[in-house]
């Protein structure tokens, strides 16, 4: 392991950069503060800098680990890696062990969600409490066309995600509801600069498991599988604007977890930590200190395909 000061030059990141040597990638992660650890990842396209607004109100009472999956943020981006799902899920596992994490939250956005999921299945017993993000776990999703055809089809994603940048140039601007800056889309866009450097986030999309020959089928089966029987206290937060929970909806959380309490943030889409960083950082810091008040009738109009729906998320812990 080794450290250093990155954070100069960058806008809203004043964090020591750490590294860590995992399964022959250099990973970096940010560690702020001391106590219980909380692990917060990111998922797609972004990078630890997504947390840079919560990461100081964890810090000030417990130790705030960021980490920057393989292929994304300052970490390596080896072109002779697959980006699998098993690989990503293995590299968080051999640096949570390698930190020594004990008593465990882990939050987690987007693809963070079934790749720190399934690490909470697997070590149900070093797991303290669980918060998820605008986040999925399951298999056959079913995916809108306009999803699969530029993501998913070979010479289309190699055109339009790997060569003219089609999540960083629009992911963040389009999946937040407010004006991002252009300092901020700037950060996010520069740490994948060419075409080399993407094929982490051309991977993610490929990954969905769709159908049973999908390489993420099995191990994310797994999870949902398991997920009913873990007992770790959970909270999932999401936009009233998010687009991925509008399209995938709530059921499989109230189905998998129906102890998990739920929380709708107010004019808020996908990246949360955009649009609402300070009343995200709140949800997060009075779930952990037993301090949330209980739900009123939140409700959240959810748009499946052609049909819009109404659900009750009121479950509590």
């Amino acid at each position: 392991m080794n450290s250093g000061k990155a954070g100069s030059g960058r806008h809203e990141y004043p964090f020591e950069s750490h590294f860590l040597n995992v399964h022959g990638v250099r990973l970096h992660y940010v560690d702020e503060g001391a106590g219980d650890p909380v692990l917060m990842l990111h998922g797609q396209p972004t990078w630890s800098y997504l947390w840079r607004k919560i990461i100081p109100s964890i810090a000030a009472s417990r130790r705030a680990i960021a980490p920057d999956l393989m292929g994304f943020g300052l970490s390596d981006k080896p072109p002779d890696r697959d980006y699998t799902f098993v690989e990503h899920a293995g590299m968080l596992e051999r640096l949570i062990e390698t930190l020594g994490l004990k008593d465990l939250t882990l939050v987690l956005h987007d693809w963070g969600g079934p790749i720190g999921l399934q690490y909470a299945v697997r070590h149900p017993e070093n797991m303290k409490a669980l918060v998820l993000v605008s986040t999925f776990a399951g298999t056959g999703f079913r995916a809108p066309w306009w999803f699969r055809l530029p993501t998913r089809t070979p010479l289309l994603s190699d055109l339009l995600v790997r060569r003219f940048n089609l999540f960083g140039r629009y992911a963040i601007r389009f999946g937040s509801l407010s004006r991002v800056p252009a300092e901020v889309l700037r950060e996010y866009r520069e740490r994948h600069p060419d075409y080399a450097s993407r094929k982490g986030v051309a991977a993610f999309p490929k990954m969905l498991p769709l159908s049973s020959g999908d390489e993420a089928w099995r191990p994310m089966a797994e999870t949902r599988r398991r997920l009913t029987g873990l007992k770790t206290p959970t909270l999932f937060i999401a936009g009233d604007r998010d687009p991925v929970t509008r399209w995938l909806g709530l059921d499989w959380i109230l189905e998998a977890m129906p102890h998990a309490r739920v929380e709708i943030v107010e004019k808020a889409g996908h990246y949360i930590q955009e649009d609402r960083p300070d009343e995200l950082t709140r949800l997060i810091l009075e779930f952990l200190d037993g301090s949330l008040d209980e739900p009123g009738p939140a409700i959240l109009a959810l748009q499946t395909g052609s049909d819009a729906e109404t659900r009750g998320v009121t479950h509590g812990l």
